[in-house]
This record gives structure tokens, sequence and C-alpha cells, in this order.
């Protein structure tokens, strides 16, 4: 991933009226996570970024996808491409 995959993430995110709360760091089976709220009267949620190497985790910025951890289901694979946005932007999370 690169450094822009994070930002455009961050900026869609924060158009749909989600906010960063936190960077969590990793473990042995995740890269890091963002602690994520759209609102305060709604639960925070948790993405997780996945980067495993043969014999480490790699850091948030080289990881190679995220995935919500209270929904599996929702989970996105960045690109070369800069069609991660715009996938992104589909996305709610939560109820509604």
């Amino acid at each position: 991933m690169a450094q822009w995959h994070l930002d455009d993430l961050r900026n869609t995110l924060s158009q749909k009226g989600w906010r960063v709360l936190a960077e969590l760091d990793g473990n042995l089976r995740i890269s890091g996570s963002w602690e994520i709220q759209q609102s305060t009267k709604r639960p925070t949620l948790h993405m997780d970024f996945g980067g495993l190497d043969d014999l480490k985790t790699l850091p948030v910025p080289r990881a190679y996808g995220c995935r919500l951890r209270e929904n599996r289901k929702l989970q996105l694979y960045f690109s070369k491409q800069k069609i991660v946005a715009e996938t992104f932007r589909r996305l709610h999370f939560g109820p509604r």
C-alpha cells in the first residue's frame, strides 16, 4: 500500500462523517488498527490493516488491505490504482 491509500481512506471516511479516533498498534496478526466512529451515539468500530509477511507483520503503510473487525465481510484490498477510494465511498458501516 502507498501513503495515498491511507490518505484516500481517511479522507473518504471523513467525507462520510467518520472520525479516526485512534491509530492502534498491531500485533502478530494485524499491522495496526484505526478506531473509528461516526456519531457519539453509536459504538466505535475498528478497521484492522492486514500485512502478514513470511516472518513478520508489516507496518500499516505497507499493509495490503483492511477489514472491519465488527463485520469481517467488509474488506478492502489495496491496488496500485486509485479505485480504492471510489469503492470505499459506497460502503456504509454499522446500523443505520
